[in-house]
C-alpha cells in the first residue's frame, strides 16, 4: 500500500513542478494517478500486467467522464480538458506502476514486493 501511496504522491510533485499547467488540470491528472494506482490491484490475476493496467486505465477514465457529467448535470463546469488530465493521470500512473514490476521481476526482487505488487501465495 506504501508503495501507491509513493506513486501517487511522485505523480503529484511531477505535476505540481511544472508552473505552466493550471492547478486544476494538476489536480485533475493527479485524482486521475490515486484512482488508477488503486483500481491497478483490483484483478485478482495481479500477474497480469494488462488485465490490471485495463482496470487502472478504465476505472479513471470512468470516473473523470462521470465526473464530468455531472458538470454538465449543473454541479460545476464541464471542460474536456479535466477529462483529458485525468485520463492521463491515470496512464501515468499505471506505466509507473507496471515499470516497478517488471524491474523488480527481472531484479528478481520479488519477494520484497510480495503482496503489494504481486499475487501473494
Amino acid at each position: 500500500m506504501r508503495y501507491l501511496l509513493l506513486i501517487s504522491t511522485l505523480c503529484l510533485v511531477i505535476l505540481s513542478a511544472d508552473s505552466q499547467v493550471p492547478k486544476d488540470k494538476q489536480l485533475h491528472a493527479g485524482a486521475g494517478a490515486t484512482i488508477a494506482a488503486w483500481a491497478y490491484i483490483i484483478p485478482l490475476e495481479r500477474d497480469n500486467d494488462w488485465k490490471c493496467a485495463a482496470w487502472g486505465i478504465g476505472v479513471a477514465t470512468l470516473v473523470g467522464a462521470g465526473k464530468e457529467l455531472a458538470d454538465m448535470g449543473g454541479f460545476g463546469t464541464p471542460e474536456f480538458k479535466d477529462f483529458g488530465a485525468t485520463v492521463i493521470g491515470g496512464i501515468m500512473s499505471v506505466c509507473v506502476i507496471t515499470g516497478i514490476r517488471h524491474i523488480a521481476r527481472h531484479r528478481g526482487a520479488r519477494n520484497h514486493y510480495q503482496g503489494v505488487l504481486f499475487k501473494s501465495k
